[in-house]
């Protein structure tokens, strides 16, 4: 696995943008609502807080590991006494499943897969936000998701 994103919800997405800009960060996609800033080999997913609806997952921080097969990683560290707090399931950026480590911080197994279009981020899209592809074309936000079979 390697450490693909994280992902910070705050009230100042703009500002907390900036910061990271500062840092050597570079935009890879913004709109009203959250940002993505690109390092070398990490993104940063800048997020608007929001209030999760029915079923959706929660607006907390955390820290994304991408892996070939999320099903078998779960299964693996599973086997290693770690809880999956979600089981793998299919989002609009791909398939994930969510852990906690030792303190309660979210941590996510995720593979992107076929983004429903080319170049879409993999990231979470909140349910009110409309993401914009750098090249103004319309990237689709909904909370779809489907359970995978185990």
């Amino acid at each position: 696995m390697k450490l693909e994103e994280i992902a910070i919800f705050t009230d100042q997405v703009k500002e907390t943008t900036s910061f990271y800009l500062a840092l050597g960060g570079e935009i890879v996609y913004q709109n009203e609502g959250m940002a993505i800033v690109g390092f070398e080999n990490v993104k940063m997913l800048i997020h608007a807080r929001y209030e999760p609806g029915e079923g959706e997952l929660p607006c907390e921080n955390h820290i994304a590991f991408g892996t070939e097969n999320v099903v078998a990683e779960v299964k693996r560290v599973s086997s290693m006494g770690l809880t999956v707090d979600y089981e793998p399931t299919d989002y609009d950026w791909g398939r994930s499943a969510y852990l906690r480590d030792p303190d309660g911080k979210p941590c996510v197994n995720k593979v992107v897969y076929g983004p429903m279009i080319s170049g879409a981020p993999p990231c979470r899209i909140g349910p009110t936000n409309s993401l914009t592809h750098k090249n103004n074309v319309p990237i689709p936000a909904t909370n779809k998701k489907i359970a995978i079979p185990r």
